[in-house]
């Protein structure tokens, strides 16, 4: 096992680091295809693979390049420090991404405890589009219920939706 670690870490010294990315890209689509097929899904074309590694790729570097403008969200480029939550409590926080023009979007969950600590996460794309607040709704919600089918209890919730907070019943926090 050591000799594979080794070897591994040779290739990656020796790529560049555009051909990193596409093989990390491309395992984690075969992974992917390897669950839709164990699961009762059809295979997907290997070219239909890489084609979608790109194009993940090019739409992670357009969300994490600064203005982009992928994200259609007011607050964005403002840096907030992440509070902890009340000891013996959990933060939960959600995030809804918004690829314009292409027609998806995704939605991220992230559980910590009081020290910061990760205690559970997801994340989904789903082919379609809604308006900004929406979407983080739509998140707001998945949050919820994530948090409820792991039976996590004393939970604060924490969103970046300006808007959204008048939506929710007076009482619940």
């Amino acid at each position: 096992m050591p000799h594979l670690f080794s070897n591994w870490l040779r290739i990656f010294l020796i790529c560049a680091e555009a051909e990193i990315k596409q093989f990390i890209g491309l395992a984690h689509r075969l992974w992917l295809r390897r669950n839709d097929v164990v699961h009762g899904g059809s295979m997907t074309h290997p070219t239909l693979l890489v084609q979608r590694t790109k194009v993940a790729i090019e739409d992670f570097a357009a969300a994490t390049e600064l203005g982009a403008g992928a994200h259609d969200n007011p607050n964005e480029g403002i840096m907030v420090r992440w509070q902890h939550p009340q000891l013996g409590w959990k933060k939960v926080n959600w995030e809804a991404f918004l690829a314009s023009g292409k027609g998806w979007m995704g939605f991220g969950v992230l559980v910590r405890d009081e020290q910061g600590l990760v205690i559970a996460a997801l994340s989904k794309t789903y082919v379609g589009s809604l308006n900004s607040l929406k979407a983080e709704a739509q998140a707001a919600l998945m949050a919820v219920q994530f948090c409820k089918n792991l039976g996590l209890d004393c939970l604060h919730f924490e969103g970046d939706a300006q808007g959204l907070e008048q939506y929710v019943p007076a009482g619940l926090n």
